[in-house]
């Protein structure tokens, strides 16, 4: 039968002398045991933490480092953007008072233009209001298919000459 034996062994015992029993008091010696494994775990944890939000506050602060320049780039293009389109409106203005300039030379010049075009019929208007005078003034001294000849004038059939 020794093979079959069974060891027990008893510690801690508490005995009480009471007519009310106490509660389970859990043996202190297991109980430091845990809190100093608690602490010991929960300190591994916070400096886990803290090493965490370290690396984040520095992410942040590099990020927030990064918006703040490229806001800076942002404003400096939008002042830019804002001087062109400054420069554009000005340069889109004096261009509209060049058009306007061009559009009244060339109506300008398109009524030369009409007047010119109507010159040559005044012309021949004139010539033969001219002609139709000296013909007048000869009466009856030009014979037709002759020539007539005064101190101002040569009339040879109907070709008028200044002398």
């Amino acid at each position: 039968m020794l093979n079959d034996a069974i060891h027990v062994y008893i510690a801690g015992i508490q005995l009480e002398e009471a007519t009310i029993v106490s509660d389970y008091h859990p043996n202190e010696l297991d109980f430091q045991a845990s809190f100093a494994e608690y602490k010991r775990t929960s300190g591994q944890s916070l400096t886990t933490i803290q090493n965490t939000i370290s690396g984040l506050n520095n992410g942040l602060n590099q990020t927030n480092s990064k918006l703040n320049q490229t806001d800076s780039k942002l404003t400096a293009q939008v002042a830019d953007l804002v001087q062109t389109k400054t420069k554009l409106d000005q340069t889109a203005s004096k261009l509209e008072l060049q058009v306007s300039e061009l559009t009244k030379t060339n109506e300008r010049y398109a009524k030369q233009q009409s007047e010119l075009n109507l010159l040559p019929g005044k012309i021949d208007l004139a010539v033969t209001s001219a002609k139709d005078e000296v013909k007048r003034y000869s009466d009856g001294k030009l014979i037709e298919g002759k020539q007539y000849t005064d101190s101002r004038i040569t009339i040879n059939n109907d070709s008028i000459t200044n002398v």
